[in-house]
Order: C-alpha cells, then structure tokens, then sequence
C-alpha cells in the first residue's frame, strides 16, 4: 500500500486525509467550529504551507462540511468537490439555518461560547457525477453514487489501491454488543460482528444497493465516516455483513412497532435505545442523531406503505 490515510480534526466531525507522495486529497472536512484543528493537524502532516490537492465533500450534512469555507480561505490552492444535489443543498435557506443550529450545538457541547460559525455560502470548484474521476497524482478515485442517507451522498473508489471511501449510506460503527438478543427477541447471526447503525434517510432500499455495490468492489481497505480506516478484505466484508444486518432489522423492527401500535415518536424513541450506543454518543450529539432518527422512521413508514409522506420532513 503506497499511501497513508491520517485521520485529522475532532472526533465526530472527522476528515480523512488520503496522502501518496507529493499528492493527497481530503475527504470530509467536520464542523465549521472545529475548523482550526482541522486545519492544523493537515498542515502537521502536509507541511505549513501545504494542501490537499482535492477536498471531497460525501455528503451535505454540518458534520461532514461546515468547515469548507475556513479551510478554503486558508488553503485557497485545494480544490473542492461534492455532488450536484450537494450544490443544490448548500443554496438552501432552511439548510444553513440546520448546519448553524446543530454546529452551535456541537461547539456548546464541547465547552466553547465562541466559536466559528457556519458561513451563508460554500462554492465548489467542481460538481461530481456518477463515475466521474478525482485525480491527485498517482491516486485515481471514481466517484460512486451512494444515495440512502441523504441523496446528495457519494463514495470515491480507488481500483488500483482497492481503497474505498465510503459514506454514510453503508450505516455507521456503533460499538460492541452487550447481547446477541435483539429487543424483538431475535439473535444476532456469528458472522455479524459488532453493531452498525443505519442511517438511510431518504430511502432504505437504496442504502442497501449500495451496500450490495460496496461490497462487491472487493476492497482491501475502507475509510469508514465516523471511525477511520478498515484494513483487510475480511475486516471490510464483515462490516458490510454487520451493515446489511442491521438496516434490515431497523426496518423490520420499526414496522413491527407501528404495526403495534406505537405512534412514529414513540418509534424513535425505541430506535435512539438501541441505537444511540456510547460509541455513537461520543461522535454524535444527541439532537442531531434524533433528528436523523425521526426522518429515517417516517422515511421507513412511507416506504412501507404505512403512512403518507409529511411535507414536514
């Protein structure tokens, strides 16, 4: 393996700087109020007055974004990239009143009362469709479409290096069991490993094509949002095996309680105590993941056939 993956800024607002050579390209950048750390830790590595050739956004939400514009005005040779629906998503109102909301938050959280704030404006240098190439030197990602947790979400692929960086679509870490007995009184197979979070908000039966498509690439290694890096073959296989799992349980099990008569907040409050493990709350505020909690409920209900879609989520 000729490259190096460095994980760089705060944990839950993580970036990953892929580094080959001379070359390097960052994926993800973490909170807007987190932005000097970020920046810091990437110059340790780049030198002071180096910079990522590519900034890859995979998706448009604050933990993965707001940070652009700082890292742009301090490293104005990087370059920054995400999908056109991510374009689309920056030039929303409501989406910036989210970011600024959830950011404060966040910085709360961690003790600051001033910090930076997410800017009204992000430009991109370029828009990425489907199997579009990201170049940086001798790394040569193709961009793969990775709707599910938001429809703005990609993932880069790297062929020669069997290296993926994947998204949110795919679920995230979420920790070790403390049982095998799943609420619904199922068990959980041998070959799941440890338990992955779905988080398919804008449709669960594209969550896992693209899971089926990740894991068909047969990477060696994969960057893997909200954890860092997954090396060996089995390693990747037995998190999209965990992966798959889960979304489907997710999805049973919300069906099942509706089915049952609970009401969708009801729902999500059964999902946040199974799903909102330590691990995740180290990462993840706990506003910021029912929110994403109540869309994927609803989301799953529509799907189903249970409920009528809410124009108000």
């Amino acid at each position: 393996m000729s490259y190096t993956v460095h994980t760089v800024g705060v944990h839950g607002g993580d970036g990953f700087l892929i580094v080959d050579g001379n070359n390097s390209v960052l994926v993800d950048c973490g909170f807007a109020w987190a932005a000097p750390k970020l920046l810091d830790d990437v110059r340790g590595i780049l030198g002071t007055e180096g910079a990522p050739d590519w900034l890859v956004l995979t998706h448009s939400h604050y933990d993965h974004c707001s940070a652009m514009a700082y890292l742009r005005e301090h490293m104005p040779t990087m370059q920054v990239a995400a999908s056109k629906y991510a374009g689309h998503v920056f030039k929303r109102p409501g989406a910036w009143e989210t970011m600024r909301k959830l950011n404060a938050v966040s910085a709360q959280e961690h003790g600051l009362s001033e910090f930076i704030d997410v800017p009204n404006r992000f430009v991109l240098d370029r828009v990425l469709g489907p199997e579009d190439m990201i170049d940086a030197g001798n790394l040569h990602f193709t961009v793969l479409p990775a709707a599910g947790h938001t429809k703005c979400s990609i993932a880069l692929w790297e062929p020669e290096q069997k290296l993926l960086a994947c998204c949110e679509s795919a679920g995230v870490y979420s920790g070790e069991f403390a049982t095998r007995i799943l609420p619904d009184g199922t068990s959980v197979p041998e070959d799941v490993p440890y338990l992955v979070g779905p988080a398919c908000l804008v449709g669960h039966d594209l969550s896992l094509d693209f899971i089926a498509r990740a894991r068909s690439l047969g990477a060696q290694a994969m960057i893997s949002p909200h954890y860092g890096l997954i090396e060996g073959a089995s390693r990747v296989n037995e998190f999209f095996t965990a992966a798959d799992f889960f979304h489907l349980y997710a999805v049973r099990r919300i069906c099942e309680l509706y089915k049952n008569g609970l009401s969708e907040e009801e729902i999500c409050s059964k999902f946040l105590e199974f799903f909102y493990t330590q691990v995740v709350a180290d990462f993840q505020p706990r506003a910021a993941f029912e929110l994403n909690a109540t869309i994927m409920v609803h989301r799953v209900l529509v799907d189903c056939g249970y409920v009528e879609p809410s124009s108000t989520l």
